[in-house]
Order: structure tokens, then sequence, then C-alpha cells
């Protein structure tokens, strides 16, 4: 896997939201689901597509946020 992937919860106001909309935007690229109505999911879509990032990496990311917690 990349070690350079950096992950950004900036954008909202507490860990468990960001958490939360991380691993729904996650899960749903892994499904293969594509978003049209939602700026959030189809920024994160873009910037899988411009990855070099497998199946398997996404699933690697997903579990090590499932396992954070917040500072």
């Amino acid at each position: 896997m990349n070690e350079n992937i950096v992950l950004y919860f900036n954008s909202f106001d507490n860990f468990d939201e960001a958490k939360s909309s991380f691993l729904d935007g996650i899960n749903a690229i892994i499904n293969g689901e594509l978003f049209s109505e939602n700026e959030f999911l189809m920024s994160l879509n873009e910037d899988y597509q411009n990855t070099e990032l497998s199946l398997t990496d996404l699933e690697l990311i997903r579990d090590y946020v499932q396992n954070l917690q917040p500072d």
C-alpha cells in the first residue's frame, strides 16, 4: 500500500462523524457504487480513481480507520 496516503478529517465537527462518513464513502467505493448527488462522495470517488490503490488497499484502509480512536 502507498505509504504516502493521508486521511483528512478536518471538515467535520467531531471525530465520530468524520470516521462514519469516511467509512460510508470507502465502503461505497469497495461496493462499486457511484454518487452524483453527494459532492463529498463524488470527490472521494475521483480521488480513488486517481490513485493506484487496489481493492485490498481500500479494505486495509477501511479496517485501519474502523480501529482508530480519537486522541
